[in-house]
């Protein structure tokens, strides 16, 4: 059980909650805006086992969001660890695939 003694944590909550916004923005409206360069378009609809990043990052962000209302501090501590961890991977996915 959460201590309910400790202060509500508002800055990983606000944090999720943006990140969460944004990814649902992205997805329902394609994220054209966004793109500045031709080399964003490569990897706008990228899917992983035929599921969105951005439908993904609805999701992470809303265990976070739910970790940081729940209070679970540790969870959410390694839940954006592990997102760290691979978007770090998805980055050098993207750095070997794309053209020159």
């Amino acid at each position: 059980m959460p201590s309910y003694n400790r202060c509500f944590p508002i800055f990983p909550a606000l944090v999720s909650l943006s990140g969460l916004l944004f990814c649902l923005w992205v997805m329902l409206s394609g994220g054209e805006a966004l793109c500045l360069t031709d080399g964003c378009s490569l990897f706008q609809d990228f899917r992983l086992a035929g599921i969105s990043l951005w439908q993904g990052g609805v999701v992470l962000f809303g265990l976070l969001l739910l970790t940081a209302v729940l209070r679970f501090s540790r969870l959410g501590l390694v839940l954006a660890g592990l997102a760290l961890v691979a978007d770090a991977l998805l980055l050098g996915v993207m750095l070997f695939t794309a053209p020159a």
